[in-house]
């Protein structure tokens, strides 16, 4: 009759070592002597439990006992390498030998009692040999293969052994033990081997994942706090997270300083509505691209700061991460590139100017002569003309070397067209080039800084020019729809190659020998600032287009010019 009691015992022994990684596992992640914490808890809760097993032997039939130490054993190879494996039988054996010292010496401890265990010793040690070598063979089938193949493997191999020892019991030991009973043990070591090693490997591979988000994390954190770019995490809408940067970017003392202010206390006023509409698009699980904004440093101090922001998740909630840069330096220096290139315009028309005003003033010079001796109205009207023309001409220039802040109105385009059209007509006469114009019929209006379009329109037609050094006729195109604002200017010139055109707007990328790159970029960049979007398309020899797309303004009735 089987004693119950010891055979659940030994399967809660055959379980010991789930149970203490389900606990111990997390507590430490340190390693000593290169092993980690988790592999030194198994060797040592398999070997218990093995131990344990042999404690609360159970018969089977007369003369026979059994235990499960045989599968904490199994489970050791399976689920450790095999050399790890062979510590947790080689503990198992020494506790073997002292358990039996102890157990027949019965607290007299005498040289006649370690004689008899170590006369029986080669028997268990071949029985055990034997196991080893089954084992060792199981772990070379697993290289590689999922887990229900692995276990199958092992489950195999455990069959073997089990065969083996009951050749063993009934043959070489000459005990008499039934085959079928023998067969119901075997089924129940593998089960339970089945069931013990899924646990133990589910919990394993748990464990495991939880290291590798936990590195993640650490790496993830480290990344953000060395990171150069301020960068702040927040949970609905408060920072909860600043890495060293961030404090330093905003002048504060600590992160718990900047931690305990709102977030929008650190936006311009003029930027609220821009930031929560961003906030709110990536609540939506969308992406906030990079955009500028004025934000302000805890003294109050503005500057200009690119933001992105990117959903995520942080303690389990949703997040947004935000990245800050500090772009003030950069916004200065395109503003002193957007300076630069006005001042080289300027000093470029500065011919066709003097020649344009030259007529002028000859003509002025001639009439004064002629008041002296014939007086007439007509005189008057004639030098008051001039000096308007004279005027003009010195007006737009001043324009460009105007140094304004970007001021939003709504601003005529084609009327601005026009003025450019006769600020460049000089310098086009001197090329024996002709404008061709064709404007839209209807009065539209977008919102832009007039002066800063007008440079990117002389930008590009001094280019056209400069590209047509034969003469010609450049084409200047407006057209416009209920939403949209568009303008062509076509020349007929030498054109740009088509390895050439895609660094078109590189920064110091320029196809002219005297050239400086910036002209166009400055250009490109002042159409994006008013919401446009420019294309160029050229064909060496036969010209050059660009077409630049406005938004108009909402709500502004057409006018038709008359």
């Amino acid at each position: 009759m089987v004693d119950v009691t010891n055979l659940i015992a030994n399967l809660l022994c055959v379980f010991l070592p789930f149970f203490a990684l389900e606990y111990w596992g997390n507590k430490t992640d340190k390693r000593f002597l290169g092993v980690s914490w988790s592999t030194i808890l198994l060797i040592s809760t398999l070997f218990l439990s093995s131990f344990l097993c042999t404690l609360f032997n159970f018969q089977i039939s007369e003369g026979v006992t059994l235990n499960l130490s045989i599968v904490p054993l199994t489970i050791g190879f399976f689920v450790l390498t095999w050399s790890k494996g062979l510590i947790v039988l080689f503990l198992y054996i020494v506790s073997q030998i002292i358990y039996s010292i102890v157990k027949r010496s019965q607290g007299d401890l005498t040289l006649e009692v370690i004689q008899t265990v170590f006369s029986s010793l080669p028997q268990g040690l071949f029985v055990i040999l034997i196991f080893a070598v089954v084992m060792y063979f199981c772990t070379l089938w697993k290289n590689g293969k999922p887990f229900s193949a692995q276990a199958s493997g092992f489950m195999f191999g455990l069959l073997i052994y089990t065969l083996f020892d009951y050749f063993y019991i009934n043959y070489l030991k000459s005990l008499d033990l039934n085959f079928l009973t023998f067969a119901g043990f075997i089924v129940v070591f593998n089960f339970t081997f089945l069931i013990a090693v899924h646990m133990l490997v589910s919990s394993l591979e748990k464990k495991k994942a939880d290291q590798e988000i936990k590195l993640r994390e650490e790496v993830y954190r480290r990344l953000v706090e060395e990171s150069p770019d301020a960068i702040a995490i927040s949970v609905k809408r408060q920072w909860k997270f600043i890495n060293n940067s961030l404090v330093t970017l905003f002048g504060g003392e600590s992160k718990e300083q900047l931690i305990a202010i709102p977030s929008y206390d650190f936006v311009h006023k003029d930027y609220v509505e821009m930031n929560k509409a961003r906030i709110s698009q990536v609540e939506a699980g969308k992406t906030a691209e990079l955009a500028e904004q004025v934000l302000l440093k805890l003294n109050g101090e503005p500057f200009y700061g690119e933001t992105l922001s990117i959903p995520t998740i942080y303690e389990g909630e949703p997040a947004i991460h935000t990245i800050i840069r500090d772009v003030t330096k950069r916004k200065e220096e395109q503003a002193k590139l957007v300076q630069a290139e006005k001042l080289s315009m300027a000093g470029q028309l500065a011919a066709g100017i003097a020649h344009e005003i030259r007529n002028p003033l000859t003509a002025i010079k001639g009439f004064v002569k002629m008041l002296r001796t014939n007086p007439k109205d007509e005189y008057f009207d004639i030098i008051s003309n001039e000096i308007i023309r004279i005027e003009d001409i010195i007006t737009e220039l001043l324009m460009l070397t105007k140094h304004n802040r970007t001021e939003f109105q709504e601003i005529d385009v084609t009327q601005t067209i026009k003025q450019v059209v006769t600020l460049l007509e000089p310098q086009a006469n001197l090329k024996n080039i002709v404008f061709e114009t064709v404007y839209c019929d209807k009065k539209t209006r977008i919102l832009g800084d007039e002066n800063k379009l007008k440079q990117a329109y002389i930008n590009f037609l001094k280019n056209a020019i400069e590209a047509m050094p034969n003469g010609g006729t450049i084409q200047i195109k407006t057209d416009c729809t209920e939403e949209n604002m568009e303008i062509e200017f076509m020349d007929h010139g030498i054109g740009i190659p088509a390895e050439k055109l895609k660094n078109i707007g590189d920064p110091f990328y320029t196809t002219k020998e005297n050239g400086t790159g910036l002209g166009f970029m400055v250009s490109r960049k002042i159409v994006e600032d008013h919401n446009g979007q420019l294309t160029i398309m050229s064909t060496e020899g036969k010209g050059t287009s660009i077409k630049i797309l406005f938004p108009i303004v909402k709500g502004v009735p057409y006018e038709y010019v008359v």
